[in-house]
């Protein structure tokens, strides 16, 4: 048997280069592994006076993330915590909701707003709201 060793994940820019966007096919270490490395990158160069938008596709046809993803995104939710911003997460099942929701709760930053969704025009437009600050 073949092992395909190479991270499943595609990484986009949406909304003019305002929202950084990244869509897995699965959350097995190896794609975890990658996606964070990159992620720390991107969060580590962002430049202080932009606000930080950030597009998680997680959806997996139903299927639900790994307690191993849970475990890297709660570390990188620790980088740069003065990074106003915005995170939101697209979701595809109620069980898949509950347990990213409880990982938020369990994760306070009061500069980054977080919310998950099943729908990604009403993400994207989230993401992209100038009414509302960008705080938590």
């Amino acid at each position: 048997m073949v092992q395909d060793r190479t991270a499943r994940f595609t990484k986009a820019w949406l909304a003019d280069r305002r929202i950084l966007c990244y869509r897995f096919e699965d959350t097995a270490p190896l794609t975890i592994n990658a996606w964070a490395d990159d992620l720390i990158h991107e969060l580590e160069l962002w430049p202080a006076d932009k606000p930080w938008r950030l597009l998680l596709d997680i959806r997996l046809n139903g299927a639900i993330v790994s307690a191993y993803g849970l475990g890297r995104a709660r570390d990188i939710a620790r980088i740069r915590p003065e990074l106003r911003g915005r995170l939101a997460i697209l979701i595809g099942s109620r069980l898949a909701s509950q347990i990213i929701s409880i990982a938020l709760r369990g994760v306070p930053n009061r500069y980054r707003q977080r919310d998950c969704f099943v729908n990604e025009a009403m993400a994207v437009a989230w993401l992209l709201e100038a009414d509302k600050p960008l705080i938590g």
